[in-house]
Formats: structure tokens, sequence, C-alpha cells
């Protein structure tokens, strides 16, 4: 009976926090390794995630579109990587966040290259989160997840 009891209470008690999305606040929803073995991680808000609209795929068109996410991208990247000729996008990635009621909250992971004399360099170090709202994210260095 008291195991019965001891479960009840943890299923209540995570239905609240995820409910209430509580543990929402930074969390980190991406990390990647660099080569020196450093990590880089995109972490959100509660506030950001719960500004950012829902969406859920198959109903409509995500709230922001990846032409805009890139444009959105692209400016911040040429800025943050000025020390390089051009920054090309290198990859989008399109992605859930997995937290409470913000479950049906995407972003777009979108990953640069930099070019330097004509060459397009691949590294994993030039990426940046953009929200469904048009935030941009930065990566911070942190912990894996």
């Amino acid at each position: 009976m008291r195991i019965v009891a001891a479960m009840l209470v943890a299923v209540i008690w995570s239905s609240a926090c995820y409910a209430d999305d509580s543990y929402c606040d930074n969390q980190t929803i991406f990390s990647s390794r660099q080569e020196d073995g450093s990590t880089l991680s995109l972490v959100l808000t509660r506030t950001q995630l719960s500004s950012s609209p829902e969406w859920k795929p198959g109903t409509s068109e995500p709230p922001l579109s990846v032409a805009k996410a890139v444009t959105i991208g692209l400016d911040w990247a040429k800025k943050k990587f000025s020390r390089f000729d051009d920054v090309r996008v290198q990859n989008i990635d399109l992605r859930p966040t997995s937290c409470g009621r913000s479950s049906n909250r995407w972003y777009y992971v979108v990953w640069f290259s930099p070019v330097v004399d004509g060459e397009t360099l691949h590294t994993s170090g030039h990426f940046a989160a953009v929200l469904m709202s048009g935030e941009l994210v930065e990566p911070v260095k942190g912990k894996d997840f």
C-alpha cells in the first residue's frame, strides 16, 4: 500500500511540475561539444518559451518561415563572426522543445560556415537558435544536458 501511495504522490508531483512549467526556466535545449573539448549550449528561459507561439506540425506552416529564420540568423552571424570574410548557412534544423506545456513550441537551429579567402570552413561552433517569435538565442559556454 505504501508503494502505491508513494507512486501516486510522485505522479501528482510530476504532473504539477509539468503543468506549471516551473522546471523549464533556463532549460538547455541543445548542446554541442567543440573541437577543444568545451561545450556550447542553447539555453532558454521560461519567458522565452512562453512568448514563442505554439505550432503543431501538419496543421499549418510554422509561425516563422525558414526564410525569415535564416535572415535573422545571418544578420546575427555576420556581426558575431565579422572576423571572417563571409558567413554562409550550412544547415537548418527544426526542433521541438520538451518542457511542460511548452512542448508545442518549436525553434530552428541555424548552423553557419565561415568563409576565409573564398574557402568554406566546416566547424562546429557557429550556430544559434531562432525561436518562432523571431527571437535569436546565442549559444553560451555550458555543460552537456
